[in-house]
């Protein structure tokens, strides 16, 4: 369980920037939190039954299933407020969420009205038609060589 965690947490601590990446991380560490705390107890069990560590009591064996599931919850509530558009949530938050446009494998699934992109600075200065070519061809064309070459290298594009 562990490992997907530390290396979505290593995307950040990278030498190399994310912020195009950054809101889809953040979704996709939430969602691992989300969908493998049913497996927790059943995990922990197994790590607890490991030779290292045979001589945990069963009320210990407990107090450490509780207190993982409990660490898991806490990072899960804390990422969700963090990544939420509610006052408590990240300021940036929907500047990351509109940087991904720039994503061309993330165009398909956004929005192509060009207004819900304000929270890029100077976004309004791009032409609607620029705008509509990027989303209905440049993207799409992008994601075809990709699919073509094996990879999109978004510092190219």
């Amino acid at each position: 369980m562990c490992k997907p965690i530390i290396d979505l947490m290593d995307t950040f601590e990278s030498q190399r920037p994310c912020t195009l990446f950054a809101f889809e991380k953040m979704e996709e560490l939430l969602f691992f939190f989300e969908t493998h705390i049913q497996f927790l107890e059943e995990n922990t069990q197994r790590f607890l039954r490991a030779e290292d560590v045979n001589n945990v009591t069963t009320d210990q064996s407990g107090k450490l299933v509780h207190l993982f599931r409990s660490a898991v919850d806490n990072a899960a509530e804390k990422l969700k407020k963090y990544i939420s558009d509610t006052e408590s949530g990240q300021p940036a938050i929907k500047f990351l969420k509109c940087v991904q446009i720039f994503n061309p494998r993330r165009v398909p699934v956004m929005s192509h009205v060009k207004e819900d992109y304000a929270s890029i600075p100077g976004f309004s200065d791009i032409p609607q038609e620029e705008f509509a070519l990027y989303t209905g061809k440049v993207a799409l064309d992008a994601i075809q060589r990709a699919e073509q070459s094996g990879g999109i290298d978004i510092a190219m594009f």
